[in-house]
């Protein structure tokens, strides 16, 4: 009971609710925990009497078809990744539709975002169409130092903008470091500002390819796997605690739920580049760039800190083996 208070700690507690205990299977090893829990929720719902008695793997075996045959019957075969085949055959249409866009010098392929997937108007994998096609007509702009071109939504620029110059970033600043490694989560984006991002990266008044990737689950596998790797630049101290923020923001109200995942993939990458671009003033572009870098720099450490465990264990079998 005292576990039950905990959990309905923030909606009301226990008060009105009636807690029963009915007979259920039991478990008689540690690895099945799933199949009894989906067992008991199957057989409260449809009210099937059941008795307390243990059953054997052979019986939890049966079980786990069952639940597994009935879970996959509520699933979209587009969530399904491709097959080995499928995927080449993907690839080869892919290179043959990138051959006939480049020759086209209106084509998407030629904005500097594409190279690193975040072309607001990517192209879906072997597909024909692109993200937001909805928006029929690209302003782009040329960046004045490298010469290369990007949309103006790629590069977060506003429709009425009107300079000279404009740099894509290719020559980052180099204290972009240290202001990352300064912040404080509670100094990263306000309260008000979370909720207002929110809902326009719903009505698509902010254009987001992850936010559009969730509303299409299914269309493009791979590129949604590459954005879930990029989702935050700062440490893993200062992301913890703007995670915790997001999700207590945005619960929806009465129910104690939110969509921690949509938080994880899609809020929290944005709300990055929120900062990013309103802060130090980076581009769309360039805020995409960060991220991006902060993954590689990500691996290279976990790559280093392999290798040097892996030295470790060699000086350490060395001195047991003298």
């Amino acid at each position: 009971m005292a576990i039950l208070r905990n959990v309905f700690r923030s909606s009301g507690g226990l008060q009105g609710w009636t807690v029963t205990f009915p007979p259920q299977w039991k478990q008689q090893d540690s690895v099945n925990c799933g199949i009894f829990m989906c067992s008991a929720v199957e057989n409260e719902v449809q009210k099937h009497t059941v008795t307390a008695e243990p059953l054997t793997l052979s019986q939890c075996r049966t079980l786990r078809v069952h639940h597994a045959s009935e879970i996959m019957k509520s699933i979209d075969p587009e969530d399904f990744p491709p097959t080995f085949i499928e995927s080449i055959e993907m690839e080869k249409k892919e290179n043959k539709l990138q051959e006939t866009e480049l020759k086209k010098t209106d084509s998407s392929i030629h904005c500097l975002a594409w190279k690193i997937r975040a072309c607001l108007f990517q192209r879906a994998t072997g597909k024909t169409f692109v993200f937001h096609d909805h928006i029929k007509t690209y302003k782009w702009v040329q960046c004045t130092s490298c010469k290369n071109w990007l949309h103006f939504q790629c590069a977060g620029l506003p429709e009425d903008w009107n300079e000279s110059e404009f740099f894509c970033g290719c020559s980052l600043h180099s204290d972009i470091d240290n202001l990352v490694e300064s912040v404080e989560a509670v100094d990263i984006i306000t309260d008000a500002d979370i909720k207002v991002l929110e809902q326009k990266l719903q009505t698509g008044d902010i254009l987001s390819n992850r936010m559009y990737l969730w509303k299409h689950k299914g269309l493009d596998l791979a590129i949604r796997k590459h954005y879930s790797e990029q989702v935050t630049a700062f440490n893993d101290i200062t992301t913890d605690v703007l995670i915790k923020r997001l999700e207590n923001i945005l619960l929806v109200p009465g129910s104690g739920l939110v969509d921690q995942r949509m938080i994880t993939e899609v809020i929290l990458p944005e709300a990055v580049i929120h900062w990013l671009q309103s802060t130090i003033n980076l581009c769309h572009y360039q805020a995409e760039m960060v991220l991006l870098r902060t993954v590689k720099d990500n691996e290279g450490n976990h790559k280093v800190q392999q290798k040097q465990g892996t030295e470790k264990v060699k000086l350490f079998q060395q001195k047991i083996d003298t």
